[in-house]
């Protein structure tokens, strides 16, 4: 899949610049079969509820034989789960403009033809408000069995933030789309 090419409405192919693998199920098989791809295309990734971006710094989580960290470990990253979910359907809300002269808003998710079962996952969890030791607390709950979709969509997002695509202006979307 890293070798992979994606055309896009423009015609150009883009490569897959990386990837992120949630290592909280099997986390030791993830560990390792990261270990065995470029550190800087493979992404070892750790949902968090509580960090206030869509991603951390990263941990290097490999020790030695004297429990010292390893320099070149792998890094863990934490990614903030429920602010990209909050993101995320915020982004599902926008509304399509009507005129074709007027651009889509700043995040407008655009879609190919996927099956209704990928939007069931993609929307398979809801903000609901919890009282926990007295207080109000906003908390991500499962609608659905299946929520795959959206962890995907968030893994995918936490790798483009860490290739700092939250400050690409139209000169580096250009640079990725010359024909376009």
């Amino acid at each position: 899949l890293l070798l992979e090419q994606f055309q896009n409405s423009g015609g150009a192919y883009i490569p897959i610049r990386g990837l992120g693998v949630d290592s909280g199920h099997l986390t030791q098989q993830v560990y390792l079969w990261c270990r065995r791809h470029p550190p800087t295309r493979v992404y070892a990734m750790d949902g968090r509820k509580t960090i206030p971006a869509p991603v951390g710094q990263p941990k290097l989580i490999d020790i030695n034989y004297a429990g010292k960290r390893q320099k070149r470990g792998i890094r863990l990253w934490p990614v903030g789960t429920d602010l990209l979910k909050a993101e995320l359907y915020s982004y599902l809300k926008m509304e399509k403009p009507i005129d074709v002269n007027v651009p889509y808003p700043q995040g407008y998710l655009h879609f190919p033809e996927y099956p209704k079962e990928y939007f069931l996952m993609l929307t398979a969890e809801q903000q609901v408000v919890k009282i926990v030791k007295g207080y109000p607390t906003h908390q991500w709950v499962r609608i659905r069995d299946r929520n795959e979709a959206i962890d995907c969509r968030n893994y995918a997002r936490a790798v483009a933030a860490i290739f700092g695509i939250d400050r690409y202006n139209d000169h580096h979307w250009n640079q990725l789309d010359p024909g376009g």
